[in-house]
């Protein structure tokens, strides 16, 4: 197969590229947008008229132009929130037993599962699509990881419907160009394009060759190629992958056939993802909104400081005096200075009206409004400072996260999918992968009066359990523990001080009751009625055959507390 085309675009690619740059350079910020200077803001015509080139008045109007603007910074705060929002809790990842070191350690640069989700959803917000490749290091022992490919890096692709009625890959073409080191301290650009595609089984023994055959009824195979423009880096290729690694537009190239023990696949383990579903077609971009309202408002800033700019520039007119250009002198104005003018002579400044700087301010403050309901806020509460009522915010949020959802659930299966491939490549389970992503964005709001109120109802009768109090607040996140451990962490708490201590007062109720039981026994009535008014009293008084002692002495413990506790 020639390689001289390797550098070729799909068709889709080159008609979405432009949105993908945008949203791309808007993420960046500041920065970036200036150093595109006019791709993003035109020069004006006087400036164009007065010379554009080095060292002409017009390109020095527009560079102090260029640097009173100000980009605002809106993308990468809303890209953080929305992330954030999404991972609020984590995913929930099942693996198989046998591929438990992947959670950890999933790609080259040793991310866990969980952070890598997080750049898959980072990815799918900005530019809608990111690519997915689990790939196996050199050696047929090696654990297979994956390898995160973002839009502009997919630059070709092919699919075929298979037996079974499902597109599938034929044809991956990456782009892997990058700045590498060539020397002790010097750095070059290497071009490098991975190329993935399927070969029949009799073309990939003759590939692989008679140590591990291919069953001629697997059909086709899964290949690798890696084109380098650089003799030096060719060298260096290789090494974390089973690639064949060749020079751009060597001619026909064989490449390699992965393999894991031996195993090898059926078809491309590449996964893409968009930003709604895992189409290979790539996916409308989340944060265009965002990023052209962000550009709109980059030029109307420029525009408007550069009329507040002009306003501060008034220039001195003067009717009917020429007289420094006879004698050759410059005027000199400002403070401590006067003019000296003929009679009939006139002065006045003149400059940029301001009547159209109002309308100005109110346009961005506009398009500064819209761009809050596109972005960062998205998730907060609506205006007035007071707390929004949670059914309410439910609603607005569930009205304005459906785009959200789709993103995350897209992403989760993405990666569930990968997984999958990395487990039936090393002989596993893959039925056992499953990847649960976070859908609850905004939590239960939890209030203490909430609680209070329940209890409340539940003192004066509500049919309220312990258990179902107990689940309510495991809903609203106040406790992680089950009900049982909830109650053997109360048992094993110290009383707080200043409160009651509840063994104490069931002690002293307990203490309270068998005194009761003795003023009845004193009586003669037993555990009856009791006496008749003044009887208890008066013998009490008096401890004759009641087993009290003298009323002269200090009374039991037992009867004291019990009295001081009820108040009397």
């Amino acid at each position: 197969m020639s390689t001289e085309n390797v550098q070729n675009h799909h068709p889709l690619y080159d008609e979405i590229l432009p949105d993908w740059v945008i949203a791309r350079d808007c993420v960046k910020g500041q920065r970036q947008i200036k150093s595109k200077r006019e791709t993003y803001l035109s020069a004006t015509s006087g400036m164009r008229k007065r010379g554009m080139s080095a060292g002409q008045e017009g390109l020095k109007q527009y560079e102090a132009y260029l640097l009173r603007s100000v980009f605002p910074d809106l993308c990468r705060p809303a890209i953080n929130a929305l992330v954030g929002t999404m991972h609020r809790e984590e995913a929930d990842i099942q693996l198989p037993e046998g591929m438990e070191d992947v959670r950890l350690n999933a790609t080259l640069e040793g991310e866990g599962l969980q952070t890598l989700l997080r750049r898959i959803n980072e990815a799918q917000l900005i530019t809608g699509r990111v690519g997915l490749l689990v790939d196996v290091p050199d050696g047929s022992e090696g654990i297979p990881y994956i390898t995160v490919y973002e839009a502009e890096k997919i630059i070709n692709w092919d699919e075929s419907r298979r037996k079974d009625g499902r597109l599938k890959p034929d044809l991956v073409v990456l782009d892997e160009s990058a700045s590498e080191r060539t020397s002790e301290f010097g750095w070059e650009y290497v071009q490098k394009h991975l190329v993935l595609d399927l070969v029949q089984a009799a073309n990939a023994n003759e590939i692989i060759g008679s140590n591990t055959p291919v069953p001629p009824q697997q059909g086709a195979v899964y290949r690798s190629r890696l084109m380098v423009s650089s003799e030096i880096n060719r060298q260096n290729e290789g090494v974390n992958r089973q690639t064949e690694v060749t020079a751009q537009g060597a001619g026909s190239v064989q490449g390699v056939i992965p393999q894991i023990r031996g195993t090898t696949l059926e078809e491309i383990p590449f996964i893409f993802l968009g930003s709604v579903d895992l189409s290979a077609d790539p996916d409308q971009v989340p944060i265009l909104g965002l990023a052209n309202l962000s550009l709109a408002i980059y030029r109307g800033e420029a525009d408007y400081r550069h009329t507040l700019f002009m306003q501060g520039q008034d220039t001195l007119v003067i009717i009917g005096d020429i007289g420094d250009e006879t004698t050759g002198k410059s005027r000199i104005i400002g403070a401590n200075n006067s003019l000296d003018l003929p009679m009939g002579a006139d002065a006045k400044y003149i400059g940029v009206s301001s009547q159209g700087l109002g309308e100005q301010r109110q346009s961005l403050e506009n398009d500064r409004n819209r761009a809050s309901e596109l972005g960062a806020n998205l998730l907060s509460s609506s205006k007035g400072g007071g707390k929004e009522a949670e059914e309410t915010l439910r609603i607005r949020v569930a009205a304005r996260t459906a785009s959200i959802l789709t993103v995350i659930k897209a992403g989760a299966e993405g990666l569930e999918n990968a997984l999958k491939f990395m487990a039936r490549w090393r002989g596993l389970d893959e039925t056992e992968v499953v990847v649960t992503p976070n859908t609850d964005f905004i939590g239960d709001q939890f209030a203490p009066k909430d609680l209070v109120d329940l209890m409340t109802a539940k003192t004066l009768g509500a049919p309220l359990s312990r258990e179902s109090v107990h689940r309510w607040m495991s809903e609203k996140d106040v406790t992680n523990f089950d009900l049982d451990e909830e109650l053997e962490k109360i048992e094993s708490e110290e009383p707080i001080k200043g409160q009651p201590d509840p063994e104490a007062e069931a002690a002293a109720k307990a203490e309270d009751r068998e005194f009761q039981l003795a003023m009845l026994n004193a009586g003669g009535q037993g555990p009856g009625p009791g006496p008749g008014p003044g009887q208890g009293q008066e013998q009490r008084v008096k401890g004759q055959g009641t087993g009290e002692p003298d009323p002269d002495e200090d009374p039991p413990q037992g009867r004291q507390g019990g009295r001081r506790r009820r108040g009397r």
